[in-house]
């Protein structure tokens, strides 16, 4: 069975480290680790086989919710899950789960097994 892929989109090296530290124990998932949402859609330009997105809403560079609008510009539907503080204020959609900040990682599990 091939591996999934996993883009993990954070500003903060800590945050993407801690879940790429979670995620990897399970040997089903291939993830690539992104610090802003340009370069993640710099990559996804040339190569589109992504399985999940998780991503940070608020990051200095733009918005996280932003990259619904790119993925759907691109004529992508990839699964997405978002992660902020401000969970009330971020529409949830099919294929797209918004997550409160701090993460539980049973919760994360749970949506990823979900989505894929």
């Amino acid at each position: 069975m091939e591996n999934k892929r996993i883009a993990i989109i954070d500003d903060e090296l800590d945050v993407r480290e801690t879940l790429k530290e979670i995620l990897e124990n399970d040997s089903r998932f291939e993830l690539n680790t992104f610090p802003s949402l340009d370069e993640f859609l710099r990559v996804i330009d040339n190569d589109p086989a992504w399985n999940l997105v998780i991503s940070d809403v608020h990051m200095p560079t733009g918005s996280g919710l932003r990259l619904s609008e790119e993925l759907k510009a691109r004529n992508l539907e990839i699964p997405t899950i978002f992660f902020s503080g401000m969970v009330d204020m971020i529409p949830q959609s099919a294929g797209r789960v918004v997550l409160r900040k701090p993460i539980a990682i049973e919760t994360l599990l749970e949506t990823i097994e979900k989505l894929l």
